[in-house]
């Protein structure tokens, strides 16, 4: 079992959470996400979540399968990230309050569909799992920021 790893980041994941400005219980997240994890017998970190904006894609919505990957694309009006299917349609919007940390993170970061919610009813919604974290959050902090890069040209 991986559970010292999936604990191990998702401490990482709450440093680099807070870090970025998410304004939301990131400890009630990364203990929900562990639990998830957990129970779908996961190896490493994962964040459940839900798209926004789906109302919009029911066509798209009605033929996602699950686990299913999205990928995710910034929009630069609306400064949000955007899911779409490998064929180019666009599926809906990660939810803002996981923007400013989750942005950092593209494109290591994985995106997966785990459930068509609300079969029954005219208006379906898209679950979803971010993957990848881990080694999303060393990459991150493997780049050089823009502060060091820019004292090494000036030292030069």
């Amino acid at each position: 079992m991986h559970k010292p790893t999936i604990f191990a980041t998702a401490c990482a994941w709450v440093a680099h959470a807070a870090q970025h400005g998410a304004r939301f219980n990131l400890d009630l997240k990364a203990a929900t996400a562990i639990t998830f994890t957990l129970n779908a017998g996961g190896s490493s970190f994962a964040i459940p979540s839900k798209l926004e904006g789906t109302r919009q894609t029911q066509r798209v919505v009605h033929r996602l399968v699950r686990m299913q990957q999205l990928h995710l694309h910034r929009n630069d009006e609306t400064h949000r990230l955007e899911c779409y299917t490998e064929d180019g349609e666009r599926v809906g919007r990660i939810q803002s309050k996981h923007t400013s940390w989750l942005m950092p993170l593209v494109p290591t970061v994985r995106i997966y569909v785990t459930a068509i919610t609300g079969r029954t009813q005219r208006t379906q919604g898209v679950n979803i799992v971010l993957t990848r974290i881990a080694p999303a959050i060393k990459q991150l902090h493997a780049r050089p920021s823009n502060a060091q890069t820019a004292a090494s040209h000036a030292t030069a």
